[in-house]
């Protein structure tokens, strides 16, 4: 989370935040209240709104990798030839 101000987790909701924590994966206390709140206290729809977001920006991230290295192979590819254009291309006198 950012380094905003923490919003205090209520006492009778920290075990329903450990209990979604255990099903849907590493995401903070606040991540999981914000969500549940969201939810409208729904330890059902969080988990798998918590589950689904996970699986969706992991995509993305593998989706965004591949799109940068394509982008950043075809870019050296260009500046590569340009390079080595330049080194044997014959000078022009004007």
């Amino acid at each position: 989370m950012s380094g905003g101000p923490r919003v205090p987790i209520p006492k009778n909701v920290q075990k329903t935040i450990q209990n979604i924590k255990e099903i849907a994966g590493n995401h903070s206390d606040e991540v999981v209240y914000a969500m549940l709140k969201e939810c409208s206290m729904d330890p059902n729809e969080t988990a798998q709104k918590l589950l689904l977001q996970d699986t969706f920006h992991e995509v993305k991230r593998k989706r965004d990798r591949k799109e940068e290295n394509v982008s950043n192979f075809s870019h050296q590819n260009v500046t590569n030839r340009e390079a080595t254009e330049s080194r044997w291309r014959p000078k022009t006198q004007g």
